[in-house]
């Protein structure tokens, strides 16, 4: 009972906060959140699966607990979020995030969040149809497969994310 409170207590205060926004861009990201070191996994009595078992790729370590994926404002306040296994990728996380925004929105994410089957979906979703999804380069990606407007969408991007 608690949990359903809490949680429609925060879904109700990121309504508020997304129709008081004058802004319409948003990042999308996820970070970990360890509930033990590896060698303590076999003692942890709060979860018991492999399934929470993730890999942080930028500090080369692995770890046991739980991916939140996070949809903010570009001031940085949290308006949309979802708990995930350690072992989810940042898709899953797409999917599973509701995306309740204003119309003409703009959300950015990284390459992580490359996946043109959710992002064509986004797009036929009567809900989401009118969100711009604008995902950041790969270091594989080749410059001349976007268009100018694209680049410059990815530079704004990457502006938003290192100031937060």
């Amino acid at each position: 009972m608690f949990v359903i409170l809490t949680t429609d207590l925060l879904h109700q205060i990121g309504m508020v906060i997304k129709a008081s926004n004058t802004n319409v861009e948003y990042l999308l990201d996820s970070f970990p959140v360890a509930i033990c070191d590896n060698i303590r996994i076999c003692k942890s009595r709060l979860i018991h699966s492999e399934d929470y078992r993730g890999y942080i790729a930028s500090k080369k370590r692995y770890f046991y607990g739980v991916r939140v994926q996070l949809l903010s404002t570009s001031d940085g306040i949290p308006v949309e979020f979802v708990f995930l296994p350690g072992a989810a990728n940042d898709v899953r996380g797409l999917n599973a995030l509701p995306l309740n925004l204003p119309p003409l929105s703009e959300v950015y994410a990284d390459s992580a969040y490359t996946d043109y089957l959710a992002e064509d979906t986004l797009k036929l979703n009567h809900f989401t149809s009118s969100i711009a999804f604008w995902v950041g380069l790969s270091r594989k990606a080749r410059a001349n497969d976007l268009g100018s407007s694209a680049c410059i969408c990815f530079a704004r991007a990457f502006r938003l994310f290192s100031s937060n």
